[in-house]
């Protein structure tokens, strides 16, 4: 039983005081915690929103970006024209189509007008095209003039081993030296079906390679904080596009974004030591995920200014209790020592001291009253 009666060998002055003070720490210091709580949550919730919207809108801007390329295409693969007696025939209507369905029957000339149609196209469309590449049925395969696709280092590309494409198709490659500390160089193929107009079969695809000149236009005009930035993933987890080149190509569970957020979700990841944040979006025409990732301190730079705050309320609450607290308890705790002096002065026989009394509710004056 002693241990509950511990308080005891403390005087009423040193217990009031001690009250007083661990009311005012854990009051202070609650509010602190709950002020930092809810401001953080609401920081990543503000992050959360311009995330979503942002990477919905640059993958809307991919996807239309990637379509109209595509569509780019349709002239050059479209079938034969009627021809015109006044204009004479075309020798490059239809010419790839026709590749593609007896290409093994064509002289080098006729080759030679089949590539020459790609790179008219390169040089008419886009810069950012690094080439062109027919690939029929039979896995034959024609480059456009002027390019470094059937390098041996490529030969991981999606015309060299995957299956024929039905349906427009965007696959993330990557150019990988031989020189294995050298970080691979990525690069988009847009696989484009090309279909016979007469019995409506495929008979080969059109492979787009093209740089990531125009990702990185479209996910550098928007910035989230300082040093925020964007960067894709596949839906295989591999990097497709990061600011940082040594992750281009990796996957995901290999680097320290492994906790990465895939589709709508959000995360809050720690590397080196520091809370980042991260929102994705996920396209519907590529299944890539475009991923938003910013530090937490700039989301929420009112955070340390919210602590300074607390700390200041905290510095003057501490100073004006000890500066106020012990006179506020003196007040109260002399009457009673006052008392407790009077009793000792009736226990050596002294029965002639008396308590002043003030009228009043005070349980003080009260046992003075008892007292006398």
């Amino acid at each position: 039983m002693k241990w509950r009666n511990w308080h005891y060998r403390f005087s009423f002055k040193t217990k009031i005081l001690g009250l007083v003070f661990s009311v005012s720490m854990i009051s202070v210091s609650l509010m602190a915690v709950f002020t930092s709580y809810y401001y953080t949550e609401s920081a990543k919730n503000d992050f959360y929103m311009i995330a979503q919207d942002s990477t919905a809108r640059m993958n809307h801007q991919l996807d239309r970006y990637f379509t109209q390329m595509a569509q780019s295409t349709y002239a050059s693969i479209a079938g034969p024209l009627p021809s015109n007696s006044m204009l004479g025939d075309n020798p490059e209507s239809g010419l790839l189509q026709k590749w593609l369905i007896r290409g093994q029957l064509f002289s080098r000339e006729q080759e030679a007008l089949v590539e020459g149609i790609m790179s008219k196209y390169i040089a008419i469309n886009y810069s950012n095209v690094l080439g062109l590449v027919l690939r029929s049925h039979d896995n034959r395969l024609i480059y456009s003039k002027d390019h470094s696709l059937s390098h041996p280092m490529i030969r991981s590309s999606p015309w060299i081993n995957d299956t024929l494409a039905d349906t427009l198709t965007i696959v993330p490659s990557h150019y990988r030296p031989q020189n294995t500390l050298m970080a691979a160089y990525p690069y988009i193929t847009l696989i484009v079906p090309v279909f016979d107009p007469n019995s409506l079969k495929l008979v080969g695809n059109l492979n787009i390679a093209l740089s990531m000149t125009e990702i990185e236009d479209i996910l550098g005009q928007t910035r989230l904080g300082r040093t925020g930035f964007f960067f894709i993933v596949d839906s295989s987890g591999e990097i497709v596009y990061h600011p940082d080149v040594n992750l281009a190509g990796r996957r995901v569970e290999d680097t320290a974004i492994r906790a990465l957020p895939l589709g709508g979700q959000g995360a809050v990841i720690k590397r080196n030591g520091e809370k980042i944040l991260m929102s994705g979006n996920r396209s519907e025409l590529t299944g890539w995920n475009l991923v938003a990732s910013v530090p937490m301190h700039e989301m929420a730079s009112g955070l340390d200014f919210a602590r300074k705050a607390t700390l200041f309320v905290m510095s003057g609450i501490i100073v004006i209790s000890l500066l106020f607290i012990p006179r506020m308890v003196d007040q109260v705790v002399r009457p009673i020592l006052r008392l407790r002096n009077l009793m000792k002065q009736v226990e050596q026989g002294d029965t002639s001291v008396y308590a002043e009394v003030i009228a009043g509710k005070d349980e003080i004056q009260q046992l003075n009253g008892s007292f006398n």
